[in-house]
């Protein structure tokens, strides 16, 4: 009797134990779930995102015609509408960026050929303004150079100093003290048409070719302020994307719940797996493996039991009847 009582409960703690490990791995799986879902595969693909959802974010952001990945499971589809809507937008803002950018590139192209007749014909006026400034002074120095030239040749000299002392020695000395002070104004008058064309660079950039190169670089300044507000702008683009593909993997955390993972354990408890939840990890793929190996052992030693225990029964049912025989 004790050994038939003893068979039984040994017979029944396999099978609790068989069913704990059941439960209990469901409850594991559903653990891991909700901290990495990307370590299984799902048959509706309700997590083919990365779980580096910024990185995943950026990634869909550039132009190289990246698709998304296909959505089937129609109970997302508000969560998958939020997320291509946010695609959509970051496509088309990279859109403009990408030829913004391009516009930008020709339009400095072109700036630097256009430069170098703008700065050639800003120099030339700059230059003609400080000879007109200086010309006074060597009109004048020009002037005073005949007169102190004639006063030589008067005197078949060749110098001041060959002049013979009297009043032509001193009309040609005040005529060189005169000129050298003339050269010192127009000394000063260059060094201050000079400071005046540095200060007043842009009196001098008024011809209409000049003027027409200028509007070209304020549009060129007006796009390159608009690249980077767009530039700017697709941060908070990628900031909605990374909103959209969270909301999308709460909904399928919610898809899947603990009586999901209950079937998935038992699948793997029974080798009855229909592959629509599947292990997409080496980590899972080895607690599923050992689950299964730790399953069949536990269910062949229960088939074992429950065979063996058979005859036992059948001769302890006939064991009464002997004994009732023998007093007779």
């Amino acid at each position: 009797m004790k050994r038939t009582w003893s068979g039984r409960i040994g017979r029944h703690c396999k099978s609790i134990a068989l069913a704990v490990q059941v439960v209990g791995m469901a409850f594991v799986y559903q653990q891991i779930w909700e901290w990495r879902p990307d370590y299984f595969r799902v048959e509706s693909k309700l997590n083919d995102l990365p779980l580096d959802l910024y990185l995943a974010a950026h990634s869909y952001s550039v132009t190289s015609g990246r698709p998304l990945p296909q959505f089937t499971d129609p109970d997302v589809d508000a969560a998958v509408a939020r997320i291509r809507g946010a695609y959509r937008d970051l496509q088309a803002r990279t859109a403009v960026i990408d030829g913004e950018r391009r516009a930008l590139d020709a339009r400095r192209k072109a700036e630097q050929q256009d430069n170098v007749p703008f700065q050639a014909s800003m120099w030339r006026q700059a230059e003609a303004y400080r000879k007109s400034r200086t010309a006074p002074f060597d009109s004048q120095l020009a002037a005073i150079a005949r007169q102190q030239q004639d006063i030589l040749d008067a005197h078949h000299a060749r110098t001041n100093e060959e002049l013979p002392a009297g009043p032509d020695a001193i009309r040609h000395a005040d005529l060189a003290i005169k000129a050298a002070e003339l050269r010192v104004k127009a000394i000063q008058a260059d060094i201050d048409a000079s400071d005046h064309i540095l200060k007043n660079l842009n009196a001098f950039q008024r011809q209409p070719a000049q003027q027409a190169y200028l509007a070209r670089l304020r549009e060129t300044a007006a796009l390159e302020k608009r690249l980077s507000d767009h530039q700017l702008s697709i941060y908070d683009l990628n900031g909605r994307l990374y909103d959209a593909f969270a909301a999308y993997l709460t909904a399928a955390k919610a898809k899947l719940g603990y009586l999901d993972f209950l079937y998935f354990s038992l699948g793997g408890a029974t080798t009855a797996n229909f592959g629509d939840i599947a292990p997409n990890h080496s980590i899972v793929r080895a607690l599923y493996s050992a689950q299964i190996v730790i399953s069949m052992v536990l269910v062949a030693w229960w088939i074992n039991d429950f065979i063996s225990g058979k005859p036992r029964r059948r001769r302890s049912r006939r064991k009464p009847a002997a004994s009732s025989a023998e007093p007779a």
